[in-house]
């Protein structure tokens, strides 16, 4: 049961009894149910593999602009860096100003039920896993629930984990085996 002391520090009988050093781990399954949702069509931005710069001169806070500034591309990825010069340790309040247009087309994925039904377990396996510690391990996992409503499946899942379940409380001094009174 929750708050039950399952590795303690104070040892012998209650006429006797001297505190000690006491480490230990305590492992146990963890039960997690969680919601994941794929669209069977999706509609996306894939990179070609094209780009193009603009590079501008930078002073104080101004950008004067060498050439056109337009993107050249209807839909784009943009990356921007800025170098200041320097003499030496002194910074120059002048500098470059680039701004590379990556292209992007649009693109639409189709998936069947089944490569959806995958993809929502690797989003729910995933998701389940960035709440848990490194030594946590994902025992079972079963889907509860599916359904398909306006071309999105969603899945219901279940999972059982083995985890660290122990909480560290430090001995307090006083006698042991002796109630602390709670502090605020």
């Amino acid at each position: 049961t929750k708050g039950q002391i399952l590795i303690s520090g104070i040892m012998g009988n209650e006429a006797n009894q001297k505190v000690v050093s006491a480490k230990g781990t305590v492992k146990g399954l963890v039960w997690y149910e969680t919601t994941a949702t794929v669209p069977l069509v999706q509609d996306q931005l894939r990179l070609t593999g094209e780009s193009a710069k603009h590079i501008s001169l930078l002073i104080g806070q101004r950008v004067v602009s060498l050439g056109s500034r337009e993107p050249v591309f209807e839909h784009y990825k943009l990356e921007e860096h800025v170098r200041h010069w320097q003499l030496g340790s002194w910074k120059i309040p002048i500098g470059i100003y680039e701004q590379v247009y990556y292209e992007m087309i649009p693109h639409t994925l189709t998936f069947e039920r089944k490569e959806a039904l995958q993809l929502a377990k690797e989003r729910a396996r995933k998701e389940v896993l960035r709440h848990l510690d490194e030594e946590a391990e994902i025992v079972m996992e079963k889907v509860l629930q599916q359904s398909l409503d306006s071309g999105t499946l969603k899945v219901k899942l279940y999972y059982e984990v083995l985890e660290e379940i122990a909480k560290e409380q430090p001995i307090l001094p006083g006698e042991p085996g002796e109630e602390l009174p709670e502090t605020a």
